[in-house]
């Protein structure tokens, strides 16, 4: 197969002939084949796919192909050569809601020769007939032809059934001839002999047909991606990328790049000189003027953002957010300095973000404004909006410690002053 391949359809055409012209094994030379058949690895080359698929014929039966026959119609086969675009991972043949599929199919005619009882010759010919494939998906009938278009409503995951119908219509004109005496004379003498003569015609109609059938997957996945700024700096932004169901994503700023491919490609030949695209999981991603964490994406610039978003048979263009909310905000309270039990008002700017207020142990939620209960000895309020937190310190007066003290010292001041009058008065005070 390798030998008879046609390197001008390859677009490596010197490695093809190097790869023909070696003296490696047939196996080791399809190998080396399917790996120059296109230059593309992370993205399916169905471009080349077609224009190969395209020069096969579509008329000269596969190996192994199984025959039919019916009356006249000897060795009719019909074949579902490729469905375009397809990709095949481990086994499955994956295809699109919509696409196109080549048919081949094929039949001789073999008339019979032998003479009918009571012909003295029976002539026959094929005076009509008629041949069409049909494609029917999923029971429903698509088109007519060797390259027939497909279009399904279908859910991703869904499996689909392809069955090519061949059907082919003879009709066969027999000619019956039939022994006729005749007479001439010789000699003067009247004799008869038989002739082989025309006596009539009839008509004979031959019909068959013939299906095969071909499985696949829907492969329709719901994609999607996005880029958010998360913070600014000097000369350069942070933000999140994120995409989901993608086989390639690609993430793009004037000066900076990030491209994930999630399979590598290749195609291959089958028994049928088919050509097909075989798809295998490996995760590769290619960086350009940017640095990456994970899901985190440090750039210089976010000027010409995009994100281009492919699985297997579509893409699409998405746009990238990069509107900026900046995580900085500033908390007051109405005062400083709060007994115990009264009432903190603890207000945030700008309102109208989600706020985590953490106080005495318990955690609380605001838009902006929030009381609080005053407890001692809990003096720190914490706010917290995404990354940034906030501590703030107020006071708490506790009431009784300070009226003990306060008696405390009122008692010590009282005894001072008793016993500066005892000295004063008496004279001294005795131990």
């Amino acid at each position: 197969m390798v030998s008879a391949i046609d390197c001008i359809n390859v677009p490596n055409q010197q490695y093809c002939y190097d790869i023909q012209n070696s003296a490696i094994s047939e196996q080791d030379k399809t190998y080396l084949l399917e790996d120059i058949m296109s230059q593309t690895k992370n993205y399916p080359d169905f471009q080349t796919v077609q224009n190969w698929n395209s020069k096969v014929s579509l008329t000269v039966a596969p190996a192994g192909t199984a025959f039919k026959e019916s009356g006249a119609i000897t060795k009719a086969w019909v074949n579902v050569f490729s469905i375009m675009p397809a990709v095949t991972e481990n086994e499955t043949l994956l295809v699109p809601q919509q696409g196109n599929v080549l048919i081949g199919a094929n039949y001789q005619i073999v008339l019979p020769t032998n003479t009918q009882i009571g012909d003295c010759k029976t002539t026959r010919k094929v005076v009509e007939k008629s041949e069409k494939i049909d494609l029917y998906v999923n029971g429903k009938l698509q088109g007519t032809g060797e390259n027939v278009k497909y279009a399904i409503s279908a859910n991703d995951g869904s499996s689909v059934l392809f069955n090519a119908v061949y059907n082919v219509w003879l009709k066969i004109e027999i000619g019956h001839y039939k022994l006729q005496q005749k007479s001439y004379y010789h000699n003067g003498k009247k004799d008869y002999y038989y002739s082989c003569e025309y006596y009539n015609t009839d008509y004979q109609t031959n019909a068959m047909s013939v299906w095969d059938s071909r499985t696949a997957t829907i492969s329709s996945p719901m994609m999607s991606a996005s880029f958010t700024v998360q913070d600014k700096y000097l000369d350069t932004t942070k933000g999140t990328f994120t995409a989901t169901n993608y086989v390639n994503t690609e993430l793009h700023f004037f000066d900076s790049s990030l491209m994930r491919h999630n399979y590598v490609f290749s195609e291959v030949l089958d028994k049928k000189g088919i050509l097909t695209v075989k798809v295998e999981k490996l995760f590769s991603q290619d960086e350009n003027n940017l640095a990456t964490g994970g899901d985190i994406i440090t750039v210089p610039s976010t000027d010409g953002c995009s994100i281009k978003l492919s699985d297997f048979f579509t893409s699409k263009i998405l746009p990238c957010t990069l509107t900026y909310d900046s995580p900085a905000f500033a908390v007051t309270t109405d005062k400083n300095v709060y007994d115990e039990n009264e009432t903190i008002t603890v207000t945030i700017s700008p309102a109208g973000r989600e706020y985590t207020v953490q106080y005495a142990e318990q955690e609380f939620s605001t838009t902006g404004t929030i009381t609080l209960k005053a407890e001692y000895p809990y003096n720190k309020i914490t706010v917290q909006y995404k990354d940034r937190i906030l501590p703030l310190l107020v006071h708490i007066k506790n009431e009784k410690p300070l009226h003990t003290a306060f008696s405390l010292v009122f008692f010590g001041f009282t005894n001072q002053a008793i016993i500066g009058l005892v000295r004063r008065y008496c004279g001294g005070v005795h131990d």
